[in-house]
């Protein structure tokens, strides 16, 4: 069986956390921001969940990034040699 190709476009703007949740940036950012009320501009800061109907489809796209956290080195002991 061959190997599954990740589709890039969603690997560069979505991030699936360790419960394959999926998180995304709010659109909108980038220009004409100053007409924006303070609660909408604030709004835009925050990353949000992609829908619940919308998650299968994109984890298919996704197959070797669903469900992998970042892995963290162990610590070392530098004081011993």
């Amino acid at each position: 069986m061959p190997k599954l190709k990740t589709v890039k476009a969603f690997a560069k703007r979505l991030r699936v956390t360790k419960n394959k949740k999926i998180i995304h940036r709010s659109a909108g950012q980038d220009h004409f921001n100053s007409r924006d009320t303070g609660n909408q501009t604030r709004k835009k800061r925050r990353d949000h969940g992609m829908s619940e109907t919308k998650r299968k489809t994109i984890l298919r796209a996704l197959p070797y990034l669903a469900g992998k956290a970042p892995k963290r080195k162990p610590a070392t002991d530098v004081t011993a040699k």
